[in-house]
């Protein structure tokens, strides 16, 4: 197995046990009839991609947004993101049109595997594995100002893999938080995505 730049120098080049002992690193899954290294192959190809659609609705006003979503990955861990909403009210109070874009930061993936923490079953790890940061700008038309405006979104989510494997379906939520004037405060995502990977083994 091809480790991508040595896991992307040993997960920063924290100081813990060696990695070497492969018998620490042996994982069985029950679920898939599979024993690995807890990778589950996301090493084997350094980058990933994601797309799929999503709905996401603010809490405070209760208006809905459905739109699409986005995005690259590398080593599971470091990443961008883009998205398009669009209000199913025709006579937004808030936002028609929001259009986003920003960074992925999914530590947990690197940090438990270099302390020998992806244990199994697979389903498990890369639902914990998949807690995500995220941090961009926003740009949005007001339907009923007729104007457009601008802010910062940052956002926390999680998913859980639909088949128990890195590639495939997942199902995915988010909350995020939109700065600036007019929006919608904090909105709740949900989403199904499709990820598959990318780049020489």
């Amino acid at each position: 197995m091809r480790i991508s730049k040595v896991a992307l120098t040993l997960a920063l080049s924290w100081p813990t046990e060696s990695l070497a002992d492969d018998s620490k690193m042996e994982v069985s899954d029950p679920i898939a009839g599979t024993t690995g290294s807890g990778d589950y192959g996301r090493f084997n190809r350094p980058w990933s991609a994601s797309a799929g659609a999503l709905i996401e609705v603010a809490p405070v006003n209760g208006e809905i947004h459905v739109g699409a979503l986005g995005t690259f990955r590398y080593l599971q861990t470091l990443g961008a993101y883009f998205s398009f909403r669009q209000s199913t009210t025709p006579e937004s109070s808030t936002f028609q049109q929001i259009a986003s874009v920003g960074a992925i930061f999914e530590p947990l993936f690197l940090l438990r595997w270099k302390e020998a923490k992806e244990v199994g079953p697979a389903f498990l790890d890369l639902t914990v594995d998949s807690f995500s940061l995220n941090f961009g700008g926003y740009y949005a038309h007001t339907n009923t100002a007729k104007t457009h405006r601008g802010g910062l979104e940052v956002g926390l989510g999680f998913g859980i893999p639909l088949t128990g494997k890195a590639p495939g379906p997942w199902l995915r939520t988010k909350a995020n938080f939109l700065t600036g004037g007019n929006s919608e405060g904090a909105t709740i995502w949900v989403l199904v995505d499709w990820q598959f990977f990318v780049g020489a083994e």
